[in-house]
């Protein structure tokens, strides 16, 4: 990803999070995912493009309702291959396709 290209696509995805937020668009939990999503899908880096994502979409949570937390692991690890891994590769997949339910679900069981 070029730079120029990658500063186009964070600079319109923060500016349609300030939308959602000011104009209330989505539940929190959706806000989030499609966030973390769109976030992901930038790829601005080599590696740790989830987990930079995750770090942007608590902050965002944390604007929303700063007594809410998302626990992206379930109590476990992203990153060996587990069930929870899989359910959230796929939710993330899904979301490329447009079918965002998956994702949303994934991230409103999730919070607490």
């Amino acid at each position: 990803m070029t730079y120029v290209a990658f500063v186009a696509g964070l600079t319109k995805c923060l500016d349609d999070a300030r939308v959602w937020l000011e104009n209330e668009v989505y539940e929190p939990a959706e806000a989030v995912a499609r966030f973390h999503h769109r976030l992901v899908s930038i790829h601005p880096f080599p590696n740790s493009n989830g987990r930079w994502s995750k770090v942007m979409a608590d902050e965002l949570l944390r604007q929303i309702d700063d007594d809410v937390f998302l626990d992206w692991s379930n109590a476990g690890s992203l990153q060996n291959e587990n069930d929870h891994r899989r359910r959230y590769i796929d939710a993330l997949r899904s979301a490329d396709n447009y079918e965002f339910n998956p994702l949303i679900e994934f991230v409103a069981s999730s919070m607490s």
